[in-house]
């Protein structure tokens, strides 16, 4: 019994060294040390600055940074100051520099995943369903002991029971749940409340409440209150769509859940003007996150072929083992007579609110099952576009419009005292958005990663862990219960 109780511990001491080694080890070429350059110089660049009243492209200039901060931009011709030996000098010989991107919607399951979307050209992240770990990713980040995206994350979702409710979700059904949950996200560290649509109405203007106490914006799906039989077809939501607005929301996620629960599924093209008014109105802004729903069509049309390119080998394990029957379901539906005219009109609002001068931003919900991170937003880029919004705004959103709204400070824009978070590009995005998805370097805090370290960090992304996810989501877990 001794040697057997021995050998049983000595499995457990190892299994534990493993769950540890799992967790922290994290291979440096996927999330490297960072080491920013002290002082960088852009040569011969032309540049796009996405500030406001400047021309969209302006040709010839060098930007000159220190210590990871854009200290001075002016045009080459100009060049008198002689470059001291410390400075880092590139030539762009007429390379086009722009500012990063940054996804206004993705869910972070891996610190590898960091690597994806810095290889794309992300350089900025907002986490749209917080776990504990987030937290500390954060600081991680923050005191450069990482080299990732800018980042910040919201607190785990919180929703109440219904048919959009999932194991991941904070379930909170009464006014007193609900505060207490607020008050638990806010003195566990996180910042900013995630709201989902089945949010009953006392439990949503409790969060509300308690959340302006705290002074914690709001973001998320607009809360239809609880879903009953016939809901919208037959009678109307339980709480209107238009008690959102005015609400304080940072942000409203999808423009499939304002088709759904503001225009009641009805494809209507005549009622997109009424509620682009009142978007505008309130100054509320919309995530449409047309990739979301599209890649769903996709997997459909194509049965599932379209989950075989490499990139998704970046998606969290877990998150394909818990969406196996939600793989298999689109694999097999047939889309053409709901899904596809509805990913057509997804994009019809989108591109007509944008007109109608709604505020829109960019993001992906990246790390759901076919929506990679950091490629996916190329791919969101590209449905924007043909949407009917020029190629300059759509940027504009990924990038100044981004950062000024979400409250990413100084970056989003080339200008002096912002962070250097850059793209360089071979070529002008304006003419191809494609460019965007193969960048010469991205600059992130000032640390420049050629095209040789970019095909690292996605080679590394692709390196998850099903151990360290599931670690995660037991830690969530026992937050949020």
């Amino acid at each position: 019994m001794k040697r057997f109780m021995m050998i049983v511990g000595t499995m457990l001491f190892a299994l534990g060294v493993w769950v540890i080694y799992e967790i922290n080890a994290i291979p440096d070429v996927l999330v490297m040390k960072a080491q920013p350059v002290k002082r960088l110089t852009l040569h011969h660049v032309n540049i796009m600055t996405m500030t406001p009243d400047e021309p969209q492209i302006q040709f010839d200039y060098s930007v000159e940074v220190e210590d990871g901060v854009i200290s001075r931009i002016y045009p080459t011709p100009e060049a008198t100051r002689i470059i001291a030996e410390d400075r880092n000098v590139i030539d762009g010989q007429g390379q086009f520099l722009l500012p990063g991107l940054i996804d206004a919607h993705i869910h972070l399951s891996d610190e590898t995943e960091l690597a994806g979307y810095l290889a794309y050209g992300v350089t900025g992240i907002r986490n749209m369903g917080g776990y504990p770990f987030h937290l500390r990713l954060k600081e991680r980040i923050e005191t450069s002991q990482l080299l990732a995206p800018d980042f910040m994350t919201t607190g785990p979702i919180l929703n109440s029971e219904g048919p959009n409710a999932a194991v991941n979700q904070q379930i909170v059904n009464t006014a007193a749940e609900a505060r207490a949950a607020v008050r638990q996200h806010h003195k566990a560290g996180f910042t900013t409340l995630k709201l989902y649509s089945n949010l009953t109405e006392d439990a949503f203007d409790a969060i509300l409440d308690e959340a302006q106490q705290l002074n914690m914006p709001v973001a998320g799906h607009s809360p239809e209150g609880k879903r009953e039989s016939g809901m919208p077809f037959e009678k109307p939501f339980s709480m209107a769509w238009s008690k959102t607005l005015g609400a304080g929301f940072q942000t409203l996620e999808h423009t499939e859940t304002l088709v759904w629960h503001a225009f009641e599924d009805n494809l209507e093209e005549q009622r997109i003007a009424e509620i682009a008014s009142q978007l505008i109105k309130h100054d509320q802004a919309l995530v449409p996150t047309l990739i979301a729903h599209r890649r769903l069509v996709d997997i459909a049309l194509t049965k599932g072929a379209y989950l075989d390119e490499p990139e998704y080998q970046m998606i969290s394990p877990l998150v394909e083992l818990v969406d196996g029957g939600s793989i298999s379901f689109w694999q097999d539906m047939d889309p053409t007579h709901y899904e596809v005219p509805h990913a057509e009109f997804f994009a019809k609002v989108t591109g007509e609110l944008h007109r109608q001068g709604v505020t829109l931003l960019v993001g992906t919900d990246a790390g759901g099952f076919g929506v990679a991170p950091g490629a996916s937003i190329h791919k969101e880029l590209a449905l924007l576009y043909q949407t009917g919004i020029p190629a300059y705004y759509v940027l504009k959103a990924a990038t100044a419009v981004n950062a000024a709204r979400l409250g990413f400070g100084n970056t989003g824009q080339i200008k002096v005292g912002y962070r250097a978070n850059m793209l360089l590009l071979n070529s002008n995005p304006l003419h191809y958005l494609s460019e965007l998805e193969t960048p010469a370097a991205v600059i992130v805090r000032g640390q420049m990663l050629d095209s040789g370290k970019l095909q690292l960090l996605r080679k590394g992304a692709m390196d998850t862990s099903l151990t360290r996810a599931i670690i995660r989501a037991i830690e969530l877990l026992w937050f949020i219960h």
